[in-house]
């Protein structure tokens, strides 16, 4: 199985893939550190259900504007 790394928000990766989960009956889930440290996993069935923390990370803002995938 081949693999790749792609630097995106997951808002932006969802609809990228939407096609291949839908024909595919695929899945995303994703981890979210709570308040107390504790990690909890949920799966995504929309967009919407992700959390934009995004603008609080300066690395990830410069990258955003610049237009750069790594």
């Amino acid at each position: 199985m081949s693999y790749i790394n792609i630097v995106m928000p997951l808002t932006d990766f969802i609809p990228f893939i939407q096609e291949v989960l839908e024909k595919n009956n695929g899945s995303i889930y994703a981890e979210k550190r709570n308040s107390d440290k504790t990690v909890s996993k949920f799966k995504v069935n929309s967009i919407n259900d992700i959390e934009n923390n995004r603008e609080v990370n300066p690395l990830a803002r410069h990258i955003r504007n610049s237009g750069a995938l790594l």
